[in-house]
């Protein structure tokens, strides 16, 4: 057996933090919601970061780390996704998907199962 939740969210970019920022605005119970991603970090904003460098300032530079933000500058940390009840399963690869039988079979063999899937892998080059 393994992991089971009403949602997963696969992939760990700016959509993944704003649609967790939504659920729990809508109020999804704790433990219904999962994030996984290869990111071992939470979900953070980068066009913010790829904008900033390429500002025509000198010296070029990186802004800080910015995660995804909520309602009045609310940070989406690790620490805000533990309280709202959301799991993050972070670096980890999804190995296959099985969407008749709704499971996820992650890079150490474990089966994560979801009633709903949202797909929110962005675009890698």
């Amino acid at each position: 057996m393994g992991r089971a939740f009403v949602y997963v969210i696969l992939g760990g970019g700016v959509a993944a933090g704003y649609a967790a920022l939504e659920f729990a605005r809508r109020g999804v119970p704790h433990g219904e919601l999962c994030i996984i991603s290869e990111e071992t970090v939470a979900p953070y904003e980068r066009p913010a970061l790829s904008k900033g460098y390429l500002l025509p300032e000198a010296p070029a530079r990186l802004p800080s780390f910015h995660t995804c933000v909520g309602a009045n500058d609310e940070r989406l940390t690790p620490k805000w996704y533990k309280e709202n009840g959301i799991e993050l399963v972070l670096g980890t690869r999804v190995k296959s998907a099985d969407v008749r039988r709704k499971t996820l079979i992650i890079a150490t063999g474990e089966t994560i199962s979801y009633k709903i899937l949202i797909i929110a892998t962005g675009f890698k080059t």
